[in-house]
């Protein structure tokens, strides 16, 4: 029904006359305004930024975290500011006038009089008469109603233990669940939930434990990164070593204090021990020294 009614307002826009959003942009570039190399530069630029914030979510270590934030927040700086001056340029089409009249009949179908959802808070006709503060008013209590109804808070809830729990005692069945059908889900119901299945997978097909944490969002990155990680990858037996890691990070990434190695007193011990063999003492490690710690010689 939102498709016909968006699109029933892309049409009455084209019949007054509006033009759409690709014939403003051949006029732009015809005026030497806004070329194509720009148009393709700027979704390049948000291409990057969801590039990046994929990388993000495998990250553990916090320098590399703290780096590819930066980079993320610069980059999402330009965007904006490329996205404000195309949408000045650009001005009204047909595409931006459908999206508006459909986002503001979002809003019109989500207010209610009361917590049953069964009685509008306004007719269509009503609304449709409101002027733009009176709208501007009810889409401040929309947005503030489901703030927390985010991808992040989504994947916050799913990754705790009690949802997963009541996730995994009702057999991964919705309908148990939820007590009705996928079809009358709402989409942040379906997202929970596909989401809680994924996290169940990583405990149930890869025997992996998660790690104590302090914070949902450290649970959640451990859940995501056992998720992408290539099986390949994952932590053997054998003792490893990630340079950057401070322990805290080496303990999250082995799941374990024994199977992290410190590197500096793996260094000190082997100076002592050649220093006991060779009777000289210096603190240069040589590339036998370090095959000698990781335990390939």
């Amino acid at each position: 029904f939102i498709n016909q009614y968006k699109q029933g307002c892309y049409n009455s826009a084209k019949g007054k006359g509006i033009q759409t959003e690709q014939q403003q942009l051949k006029m732009l570039e015809e005026q030497e305004v806004w070329s194509k190399e720009e148009e393709l530069n700027f979704y390049r630029k948000k291409q990057e930024i969801n590039t990046l914030l994929d990388t993000k979510r495998k990250l553990v270590l916090k320098k590399q975290l703290a780096a590819i934030t930066r980079d993320i927040n610069r980059l999402q700086k330009i965007v904006s500011e490329l996205e404000n001056t195309r949408s000045e340029l650009i001005g009204i089409t047909c595409e931006s006038y459908s999206n508006k009249k459909v986002n503001e009949y979002y809003v019109y179908a989500s207010v209610f009089k009361n917590e049953e959802l069964s009685e509008k808070a306004h007719s269509l006709e009503e609304y449709e008469e409101m002027s733009p503060s009176e709208i501007s008013d009810l889409v401040e209590i929309s947005n503030e109603a489901l703030a927390d109804l985010n991808g992040e808070f989504i994947r916050k809830i799913a990754a705790s233990p009690f949802f997963l729990n009541a996730i995994m005692i009702s057999k991964s069945n919705p309908m148990i669940y939820w007590g009705k059908p996928v079809s009358l889900l709402t989409n942040y119901q379906q997202s929970l939930f596909s989401t809680g299945l994924r996290y169940k997978h990583v405990i149930e097909e890869k025997g992996d434990v998660p790690p104590e944490s302090e914070t949902l969002q450290e649970l959640v990155d451990w859940y995501e990164n056992k998720g992408d990680a290539n099986p390949q990858n994952q932590n053997s037996e054998k003792t490893s070593t990630v340079f950057g890691a401070d322990k805290d990070e080496l303990k999250k990434l082995t799941n374990s204090d024994e199977s992290a190695l410190d590197l500096h007193s793996a260094a000190a011990a082997r100076q002592k021990e050649r220093e006991k063999d060779t009777g000289i003492k210096h603190g240069v490690l040589t590339l036998h020294d370090m095959l000698k710690i990781h335990g390939e010689l």
